[in-house]
């Protein structure tokens, strides 16, 4: 294989490995985000609950 179409190769492998990194990333920022809004609205409804019991 001439060696134009191997660096073409190589370039379009690094491309599409940076890709997945930087899809990998705002996947992990997502899933990071989501289970923090999730133990924030866990805590809150805990704590509703809590109040709600003691003015019983």
């Amino acid at each position: 294989m001439p060696a134009e179409a191997m660096g073409f190769m190589h370039g379009c492998i690094y491309l599409a490995n940076a890709g997945a990194y930087e899809l990998a990333a705002k996947i992990f920022q997502f899933h990071r985000k989501t289970n923090i809004l999730h133990s924030v609205f866990t805590l809150k409804l805990r704590i509703q609950v809590l109040v709600s019991h003691c003015y019983r």
